[in-house]
């Protein structure tokens, strides 16, 4: 079934754009002048992003010669007769004759690919754009699953027989190889010189030649792109071997970096700088002594490229945008292309097939059923779910490597990489379709029913352990106040609710005919559970009865007399929550009605940018299910992670969390819809939740309104299972440890690993900045008075509910 369903979606319409890539190769070009070893740069992105097909389309711009080196499992095919050749010359002991070899095997490639533009090129009046154009459409022609069309397996065969023949003229010549820091190989053959330099420069040279319709207002600086897929195969090798052949193919296309010619590698396995490794491990001294600088890696393969556009003449409801259909067109085009494949081919298992598609994808493996996942599996579904951002530099080594890893081997993408690749940037970006498979990996592990699993299921997958372990090492970045944790509860609080036994209620967001037939996939987004009400959301986090108590409350800042006699049940009775993945915004003004409207299309919650006012963390609110922008409101949440903040609520904590201070409402909204707003106050040695006594009135002149919108405040105080629901009491100290750790993130002295006298040392060379020992002991005499008692809040004690 995915044999026929890979070619399918290979043939389906490009739809992203090849000007990226062009713009990065000329502007490498440009900036190649004596600088950079050679013209060539690796395309280094994780898997699912398009990296081939848009090679495979720039090909239709400039010419371009593919070489596809993978194994059979691989799409596009591989060339067997380059493959069985590029084996053959790893086996050789001697690097020099493996050099010279690889010289004359890419000079019959050009020679091979000159015969046949130059017949192309007499069957119809000459232009660049058809000629180039025509022979990509030869070069796949016929390609289906493990197999090329018979002109492409003919052309490596030619390329082939014809390195073969300079191999054996080689063997005849006594001056094969000029003597140089890169020995050019060459040979005489029907008296003329036959190298790499000479192939090459024929083929560029009957190029130009071919005129360009209409012409470039610049002349071209590229004709030549020379592609290797699946391009591992040259920087591996076993103990049999006595090296790679990548030094040595990338020391033939330095002999010709003054030809209008670059070439691209393109790997989706192993380690993502086999291309490109840090200059004190380059095979070049040149590289290592920085007198010659690789170019960076390619990493720009922009997402949503399939995506469903979400345009101002269509009203959405819930059920379209939380559908199977929706959400896999967005993000990386993989999983949309082989979907509209399956469809495509009658795959009637479409939605169960694709989704284990993107379990494999994002674990890696095929075999993972209910088995436990490892650190970096768990860190791999968290990932995709919930911002994670990594340090510049770690002090401990042993999960240097995981960032990258997660990019190679578990679908995090990069935003970019340095020559060398240092520095590395990485992201968590919002593919909800991912998010949605990592959701039921987690899912299945922890809730069943509105409940928690037995804990050793819930051990198969354990985002805390997980966390911890590698925040401990200082890998990761989660901030100080808390914002990760707050998102992972009100995670597991989503996907708790997405299990509520049901029975004979509708489900949510759905419409009158979904709770009797299949409403297929562009409208299955309630059947599947993706849509849970905001009053099983509050049940899910804080308990049934809990959310009794908060329900039956009444609003504390009121908009009409009518909605301050509204109890919070009732209130958003027809409010709906679609989410299934936090995005990390930077921009402040993305936390407004129109954009958190975008939000939920993709099923997105937002983390605010650092330093926005009164608020961390956006979960959107739709009031009913069609997806208009005055419907729009909000969950919005400050996370506390001091312990100034306890069990008695801090009014003024409210007062900053207004709703068109922070942005949520245009200050020409007149009538908002009501918001819910809730403190988490994470360090807080008492366990409470808490709801505000009753409304405050602003003006007592004013008989029918007394603000400028309506809200209903929750403050939750404490981190365990007395405060929230969706944490087990056997993970108590496992959350407290993490909030510990998050509190502590600057104080590197714990995981230097060289004993308390070191730690200490540590803290003595930075004076005052904690009142952990050693900051103050070589200067002052302090008593060690510990946790110093915190004065409350002079207002009214709210009821607490216990």
């Amino acid at each position: 079934m995915t044999n026929p369903v890979v070619s399918a979606a290979w043939q389906e319409p490009y739809r992203g754009s090849t000007s990226i890539l062009e713009s990065v190769l000329n502007q490498y070009i440009k900036d190649s002048k004596g600088s950079h070893y050679a013209r060539y740069a690796s395309i280094t992105q994780s898997s699912g992003t398009g990296k081939s097909r848009m090679v495979d389309e720039i090909a239709r711009k400039i010419f371009c010669i593919p070489m596809c080196l993978g194994t059979d499992q691989a799409y596009p095919p591989p060339d067997e007769e380059i493959v069985d050749m590029f084996k053959s010359l790893a086996q050789l002991r001697d690097a020099d004759v493996q050099l010279e070899r690889i010289q004359f095997l890419m000079c019959a490639v050009f020679e091979t690919a000159l015969e046949r533009v130059k017949t192309i090129a007499s069957e119809s009046t000459p232009e660049r754009q058809s000629l180039v154009s025509r022979f990509r459409h030869l070069m796949s022609e016929d390609m289906v699953y493990r197999q090329h069309g018979q002109y492409r397996r003919q052309f490596y065969a030619d390329v082939c027989k014809r390195a073969q023949q300079l191999w054996s003229e080689t063997s005849k010549s006594q001056e094969a190889r000029q003597n140089s820091p890169t020995p050019i190989a060459s040979v005489h053959m029907q008296g003329k010189q036959v190298s790499l330099m000479t192939a090459a420069e024929a083929l560029t040279s009957y190029l130009s030649t071919i005129p360009i319709n209409p012409p470039p207002e610049q002349p071209r600086i590229l004709d030549i792109i020379l592609y290797f897929d699946e391009a591992q195969r040259l920087t591996t090798s076993d103990a049999s071997e006595s090296g790679t052949l990548f030094p040595h193919v990338r020391r033939a296309l330095r002999i010709i970096q003054d030809l209008p010619i670059f070439a691209v590698f393109l790997s989706t396995v192993g380690k993502l700088e086999q291309f490109s490794p840090p200059a004190q491990l380059d095979s070049s001294d040149r590289v290592v002594r920085l007198q010659l600088l690789p170019f960076r890696p390619i990493v720009w393969t922009p997402l949503d490229v399939l995506a469903q556009r979400i345009t101002n003449d269509k009203v959405w409801t819930l059920r379209e945008v939380a559908s199977t259909y929706h959400i896999v067109h967005l993000g990386r085009p993989l999983f949309p292309a082989m979907y509209d494949a399956a469809i495509a081919e009658g795959n009637r298992a479409v939605h169960d097939w694709i989704f284990k598609l993107a379990c494999q994808k994002l674990l890696k493996t095929s075999g993972y059923g209910s088995r436990s996942l490892s650190v970096q599996e768990t860190l791999a579904c968290i990932a995709v779910r919930i911002p994670i951002r990594f340090n510049p530099v770690q002090i401990s080594e042993d999960h240097a490597d995981v960032e990258c890893a997660l990019v190679a081997d578990h679908m995090r993408l990069l935003l970019y990489a340095g020559a060398g690749f240092s520095p590395i940037i990485t992201t968590s970006a919002s593919e909800p379709f991912l998010a949605e498979a990592a959701g039921r990996l987690m899912i299945g592990r922890r809730w069943s029913e509105g409940k928690a699993q037995a804990s050793s299921s819930l051990a198969k997958l354990d985002p805390l352990v997980a966390t911890s372990h590698y925040l401990q090492s200082s890998l990761l970045d989660l901030g100080e106040r808390g914002e990760f944790a707050a998102a992972l509860f009100l995670l597991y609080a989503r996907d708790c609710a997405t299990t509520f036994v049901l029975g004979r209620l509708p489900f949510p967001g759905s419409s009158s005919s979904d709770d009797c037939s299949d409403p297929g996939p562009k409208y299955d987004g309630a059947v599947h559970r993706r849509i849970v009400t905001v009053c099983q959301f509050l049940e899910a986090l804080l308990g049934t009865k809990r959310l009794e108590a908060c329900a039956a409350g009444l609003p504390r800042m009121y908009h009409t007399v009518e909605s301050g006699t509204t109890p919070l049940r009732t209130a958003f009775q027809e409010a709906f929550i679609y989410f299934n993945h936090f995005i990390k915004v930077r921009s402040y003004e993305v936390v407004n009605q129109a954009y958190l409207l975008l939000a939920i299309s993709r099923g997105a919650a937002i983390i605010c940018a650092d330093g926005h006012i009164g608020v961390d963390i956006v979960i959107p609110v739709l009031i009913g299910t069609s997806l208009v922008k005055k419907n729009v409101t909000a969950i919005l949440v400050q996370a506390k992670n001091s312990r100034h903040y306890g069990a008695k609520i801090q009014y003024p904590v409210f007062m900053n969390m207004n709703p068109y201070i922070c942005g949520l409402f245009d200050r020409d909204v007149k009538e908002p819809p009501p918001v819910l707003r809730m403190v988490f106050a994470l360090a807080s040695p008492n366990a409470a939740v808490a709801t505000a006594s009753g409304p405050v009135r602003q003006s007592t002149r004013s008989s029918d309104r007394t603000a400028a919108f309506t809200a209903y405040d929750i403050w939750c105080a404490g981190a365990s299972h007395k405060t929230f629901a969706v944490i087990q009491e056997g993970e108590d100290a496992a959350v407290a440890s993490l909030l510990k750790l998050m509190r502590h993130a600057g104080d590197i002295s714990a995981r230097v690993g060289l004993g308390e006298l070191v730690r200490h040392a540590m803290h003595q060379m930075e004076p005052l900045v904690s009142t952990e020992p050693g900051h103050t002991d070589l200067f002052a005499d302090v008593a060690d008075i510990g946790e110093y008692a915190l004065a409350e809040d002079s207002g009214e004690l709210d009821d607490v509910l216990e």
